[in-house]
């Protein structure tokens, strides 16, 4: 009927699934994000070691800015280490690394980014590029995929 609905969103990019070796996992990879200020929208980054089933944060090995606010009706929930508010740097993209040692060492794992926004102000978001894992068996990846340059509303 076109008639926009103000709701809570949610919204991932995930990984096929991967094997870990021995060594440390390290996840690398670019981004920028302008969420709505004030902690109501915000990303994460998660795993999962059962096949996406279940997730969890990566939690502490997260160059996270801060927290969402206690008060969001955003899916990823309230008073949690996220992104939020906007990127150092804006609209320059900036690196991140995510060290989580050997945790997941000899399991088959994926990861995904998570946005949850809240049911009101809209911003640009989370653009992550340059996605690269270290420490994998395989590859989680099969190609370089080249960027298209068009945006799809």
């Amino acid at each position: 009927d076109g008639e926009k609905v103000d709701a809570p969103d949610e919204q991932t990019l995930t990984s096929p699934t991967f094997h870990v070796g021995a060594g440390p996992l390290v996840i690398s990879f670019q981004h920028r994000f302008s969420f709505e200020n004030g902690g109501w929208d915000g990303g994460l980054v998660e795993l999962s070691a059962n096949g996406g089933s279940s997730w969890v944060d990566i939690g502490a090995g997260a160059p996270y800015n801060g927290s969402t606010n206690a008060g969001t009706d955003a899916p990823i929930g309230g008073a949690r280490p996220a992104f939020v508010n906007r990127s150092a740097g804006w609209p320059n993209f900036t690196n991140a690394t995510l060290n989580l040692g050997t945790t997941y060492a000899h399991q088959d794992v994926r990861i995904r980014f998570r946005i949850g926004a809240d049911s009101s102000t809209g911003a640009p978001g989370w653009e992550v590029d340059n996605i690269a894992v270290s420490g994998a068996t395989d590859t989680p990846f099969a190609a370089l995929v080249p960027n298209a340059n068009v945006c799809n509303p």
